[in-house]
């Protein structure tokens, strides 16, 4: 006879750490103690704190020519060469895992072609070969270094750098970053998906040649600026500037103050990007106004109640497609006003209402025809505000001469 169990068998389950260079789930432990990066991020160094996580290899290969393509394949990249006899006419780089660079020897001549990660194949020659015969062409991946030129800012500011300072492919932070999309729509599409209603986006003219301009967000409740990139809120455009969007590298502060609005929407599954109405015509106008508005006091939350009606047919006989004239004059005599309430639960008896349920936007003061149920809290308010929202927007409409109702299933939906 077995030991008796105990407590439930379903076993417990953790969400795994997510990574956070890709934000991807991760399958295993990290090799860097301090920050987790999963398998398709891990490199030589960890790209937080530049600890070094295993032995570099150098990638090394020697092609000769000869008529046709030649292909170098390694674990991080795809290359192929194009010869023409004893000519190089084109080098491809097909495929990357990593951004880097890759120096090439050909005759007398040393240059590099520069490799980016997860780029659609291109031609990697930047230079004009001069058309000398070669016995021999060198490929040597060169690994990342901690000695290469460091530039300010977050892994934001490393992607924009990527496409600009081409010496910055010997950085560790940027060996295993993916690349900003190669079109502004492309761009955009990302935040346009998931669009956020509190946030202005605002567009300024950028030295970033990718694009030709750039963008940051202002969140109309936290009055925080953000970064499209990774989503972070800023107490300043200043911070931003200086962690996000490349620094003095980049932009210049008063650039982003003549930041314009725009407004970023699908319209039959095309991106358009507009001119927001605003009144104020750049960023710098709108920190002006905002300066200088009054400050708002706080309204404290008010919750929303439910009430009952008790009736008696013999003295008041109401029918039920007129409750909400009734709860109106109920309303009026006792001096109430409220904006928005609906009444459902509808108990009638021969024809006449007996009893009416009624949900009101803001508590009243106690009166003896209109009984007090409970309170409902801020979450439960919500949803009978939505509630509320849909009575009017799809409900039946009558209007008559003391007011406007809308029917919808057996809720009945009044406003003041």
């Amino acid at each position: 006879m077995g030991t008796p169990r105990t407590g439930s068998c379903s076993p417990l389950i953790d969400n795994p750490p997510s990574c956070l260079l890709c934000h991807h789930y991760m399958s295993k432990a990290s090799l860097c103690s301090e920050h987790n990066l999963c398998e398709n991020c891990e490199d030589s160094f960890c790209p937080f704190c530049l600890k070094q996580l295993s032995l570099m290899t150098v990638a090394e290969h020697q092609v000769f020519p000869t008529h046709g393509d030649v292909l170098w394949h390694t674990k991080d990249m795809d290359i192929k060469i194009v010869f023409v006899y004893s000519f190089i006419a084109d080098i491809v780089v097909q495929r990357s895992e990593v951004n880097c660079r890759l120096q090439c020897t050909w005759a007398s001549t040393v240059f590099d072609v520069h490799v980016y990660r997860g780029r659609t194949s291109y031609s990697g020659l930047s230079i004009v070969l001069p058309k000398l015969r070669g016995e021999c062409l060198y490929l040597l991946q060169l690994p990342p270094s901690l000695h290469a030129p460091k530039l300010k800012g977050t892994l934001c500011s490393w992607r924009l750098f990527l496409e600009m300072y081409t010496t910055v492919l010997d950085r560790p932070e940027v060996r295993k970053l993916h690349l900003l999309p190669n079109t502004v729509e492309d761009f955009l599409t990302r935040y346009a998906l998931n669009p956020q209603k509190n946030k202005q986006v605002w567009q300024y003219a950028s030295t970033f040649a990718k694009y030709g301009c750039f963008f940051f967000t202002t969140d109309a409740q936290t009055k925080q600026v953000g970064c499209l990139q990774c989503g972070t809120e800023h107490a300043s455009l200043e911070t931003l500037y200086q962690e996000c969007l490349g620094g003095t590298y980049m932009d210049s502060i008063p650039s982003l103050y003549f930041a314009i609005p725009v407004n970023i929407h699908f319209h039959d599954g095309v991106l358009h990007k507009t001119i927001a109405p605003t009144p104020f015509s750049n960023y710098k106008m709108f920190m002006s106004m905002m300066s200088h508005r009054p400050q708002q006091k706080q309204r404290t939350f008010q919750p929303s109640c439910y009430y009952r009606i008790s009736l008696d047919p013999s003295v008041q006989s109401v029918v039920p497609e007129s409750a909400i004239k009734y709860v109106h004059l109920l309303l009026s005599r006792n001096s109430c006003k409220v904006q928005k309430f609906f009444v459902f639960d509808l108990k009638s008896q021969a024809g006449f209402l007996t009893e009416i349920k009624l949900w009101l936007c803001i508590g009243i003061r106690p009166c003896a025809d209109i009984v007090h149920v409970s309170d409902l809290t801020i979450f439960e308010s919500c949803l009978h505000l939505a509630l509320y929202n849909q009575i009017q927007r799809y409900g039946r409409v009558s209007k008559t001469a003391w007011g406007t109702t809308h029917y919808w299933h057996d809720l009945h939906a009044g406003r003041w």
